[in-house]
């Protein structure tokens, strides 16, 4: 028997709440104090500190509720005028008396979005909760929070009780037929005794124990099995987060580990170039993945996803860091992961609490972490620290351990309410299939019912790479669609399982847009909230880019999107260097909308950057112009095969600015004929001059200016 406790979550009153600790705060520049993540007012937040100085990551909030609740989870809403400082990865830890923290009750990724985000976990008692924040989402040292809300109940004055296994001291593997030797402790903070005890195998061979200290047992069948151990107080209370073992039972041929030849480096967020990340997986124990150092060199955390190519039950991964080489191996150390979270994902979005967490030794020898088995086919390990307190990150090898018995498929590629530029519809999944058992098995792919229908079957040789059951549908229409997949055995007959069915919905055919800039294009200094989702729900967040959805989407008849990929205080330069990693994020999209510049005319605070007006390439002075800077844009984004559209830089109450904002848009009249972009640039400046109650600031848009910038770019793109 299970018995589910099902109880009404609500927000708790930050009537009482009061800032217990902040490692840093921006109390000059505009004065956002910690206090702003409670003080209910959407429009203000808690920053760190940018103005004279900027202290990395991580960094860390704090805060006293007052008195003792029940938590469940927290409502984290980043900034809503704008994308810097938007938390990447993070932590949440709940304490009793604000100093003893513990592990954290969740850890995770957020969505890069200005949405409200719910992370939910296991009910834990306590007054003090603490929020990390390990990065930012485009890599900047920032960490900016709108609002926090924690989600709970009062106290119900009678603490859970904790339990702990003492032995086995740690995860083990051991082979079939022998035993493991189990004890185990527990305290109650309040003490309602006596406590009770189960001890559960994950083995239906075995049989539960209600003792303390159940002592050997032995494990016959091969496979990982999860040990809890859950104490229960007199008054029915139990502990919430059950202590647990990983018991690894191998029948003698060892880990079934799986094959490196189908895998893909997915992402690296620092690499030398001559100690690539693929390394990390080339079988070769004297290669290893180094992220940069000198002046390229970035701090913690580091990570690196990984695509095995198909999906696996997965239950462990080992770390092998870098060898000892040579009579002085001592340099060898650097570089050894520290702390380190890992993750494991069904389609390399969705992330969620990192599966297991810890330290590793300080030491050459190979390193296994035994994990719940988790079906997926993404990883990411995510090193937070290194042992002698070092900015890098090295690896010699990763190995991860899985298996493929049970059929499975997930569609990856396009999630539900996504959009994918016309006119054809590409569809990827996630497969769960081997040749000893599921010879002949395949994949049956529907559209909309039976408008359309194929099937891909499973190699002869059994081997499933990213793109094995990857199938593009043409000659549908360009409106929204359901999307379904089936496992079908050798007859092409559906099979039934708990995972052998996927659908998505709401998929649109239609156009594709990514808009890049500055803070103008991320919406800096828009107060109308009312505009900030699109009416189909696929854009979100501050600024044109929804509002244009809207138009376009009116405007043609069929699906649109139109992603914000705005990062404030960017330069030309910057957006460039980052270009070719939003190219990756967005595979069908099919234009971008470009407007940089507004923070071009200072190049460290000094000189305007040139702006190679009526240059060419080889003319002196044209290298590393805006005028080459925008064209190698313009280059990349082209040979991706997308179209760009170039937009003018607007008209600014800072006078001497418009110089150079004038000569930069000639310099788009250029680009424009020499690239026979289609589409007139739209022309921020001459609108903003003329309407100058439009903006927020001395420079960026209002609410109504933003609306406007939307309508002017509907006009050029329906307007060629």
């Amino acid at each position: 028997t299970i018995t589910v406790t099902v109880s009404a979550l609500s927000i708790i009153s930050r009537d009482e709440w009061s800032i217990w600790y902040v490692d840093s705060e921006e109390l000059l520049a505009g004065g956002w104090p910690a206090g702003n993540v409670f003080d209910g007012d959407t429009s203000t937040m808690w920053h760190t500190e940018w103005s004279e100085d900027d202290p990395v990551h991580p960094h860390e909030i704090q805060i006293d509720l007052g008195d003792v609740y029940e938590i469940d989870g927290f409502l984290y809403l980043p900034r809503q005028d704008g994308a810097n400082g938007r938390i990447e990865m993070h932590e949440f830890y709940v304490s009793i008396d604000g100093e003893t923290w513990g592990d954290p009750v969740a850890t995770g990724f957020f969505a890069n979005n200005s949405l409200e985000q719910e992370c939910l976990f296991p009910r834990v008692s306590g007054r003090y909760v603490r929020l990390v924040a390990l990065s930012e989402v485009n890599g900047r040292p920032w960490t900016a929070i709108a609002e926090i809300n924690i989600v709970g109940a009062p106290f119900s004055g009678n603490y859970a009780p904790d339990g702990a296994i003492d032995t086995p001291y740690a995860d083990l593997t051991i082979n079939v037929g022998e035993g493991v030797d189990f004890t185990g402790e527990a305290t109650d903070p309040d003490g309602p005794l006596p406590l009770s005890y189960v001890w559960r195998f994950d083995d239906p061979a075995i049989s539960d124990r209600d003792v303390e200290d159940p002592g050997t047992i032995f494990f016959n069948n091969a496979g990982t099995y999860v040990v809890t151990f859950t104490v229960t107080d007199n008054l029915g209370r139990s502990d919430t987060t059950p202590a647990t073992r990983i018991i690894q039972v191998q029948d003698g041929s060892g880990g079934q580990f799986i094959p490196k030849n189908t895998w893909i480096l997915q992402s690296v967020d620092s690499e030398n170039q001559d100690y690539p990340a693929t390394n990390s997986f080339d079988d070769y124990s004297d290669t290893f993945w180094h992220t940069e150092w000198g002046e390229n060199e970035t701090s913690h955390p580091h990570e690196i996803t990984l695509n095995l190519g198909s999906a696996y039950e997965m239950n462990s991964f080992r770390y092998l860091p870098r060898q000892a080489v040579g009579p002085d191996p001592g340099y060898a150390a650097n570089g050894r992961i520290d702390s380190y979270h890992f993750y494991v994902s069904a389609d390399g979005k969705n992330w969620g609490s990192a599966v297991t967490l810890g330290n590793f030794a300080d030491d050459f020898i190979e390193k296994t972490v035994l994990f719940t088995p988790i079906m997926g086919q993404f990883v990411r390990l995510v090193a937070l620290s290194e042992t002698q307190g070092l900015p890098y990150t090295i690896m010699a090898e990763i190995s991860i351990e899985g298996q493929c018995n049970t059929p499975y498929v997930y569609i990856i590629d396009p999630p539900t309410n996504d959009v994918q530029q016309g006119p054809d519809l590409e569809v990827n999944v996630s497969v769960c299939l081997n040749s000893d058992d599921h010879a002949g098995w395949g994949v049956k792919f529907k559209v909309d019912g039976n408008v359309a229908e194929k099937i891909v079957t499973l190699p002869t040789d059994g081997i499933i790479r990213w793109d094995t059951f990857k199938v593009t549908f043409t000659e549908l229409g360009w409106t929204n669609h359901v999307i379904e997949a089936f496992i079908v055995d050798h007859q092409g007959f559906e099979v039934t399982g708990e995972a052998t069915y996927d659908l998505v919905t709401l998929v649109g055919i239609g156009d594709y847009y990514v808009a890049m800039g500055d803070s103008i294009t991320a919406g800096y200094g828009d107060e109308i909230i009312e505009d900030n989702t699109s009416q189909d729900g696929r854009n979100y967040g501050s600024g044109y880019t929804p509002v244009l959805n809207n138009l376009l989407t009116t405007a043609k008849g069929y699906p649109h999107t139109v992603m914000n990929e705005g990062s404030g205080g960017e330069r030309t330069a910057e957006g460039l260097a980052r270009l070719t990693e939003v190219l990756d994020r967005y595979p069908h999209a099919g234009y971008y909308l470009v407007q940089y510049g507004t923070n071009d005319n200072t190049s460290g605070g000094l000189f305007p950057l040139p702006s190679g007006l009526g240059m060419s390439p080889g003319d002196s002075g044209y290298a590393g112009s805006y005028k080459h800077l925008v064209q190698q844009m313009i280059d990349l984004i082209k040979n991706s095969g997308r179209s760009v559209y170039l937009a003018k830089l607007p008209f600014s109450l800072y006078l001497a600015k418009n110089v150079a904002f004038q000569e930069y848009n000639q310099v788009i009249d250029e680009l424009i004929s020499l690239n026979q972009i289609p589409v007139t640039p739209p022309d921020f400046f001459s609108h903003f001059e003329q309407h100058s109650e439009e903006l927020a600031d001395a420079l960026h848009p209002n609410g109504a200016g933003y609306q406007s910038m939307a309508i002017l770019w509907c006009d050029a793109i329906m307007n060629p």
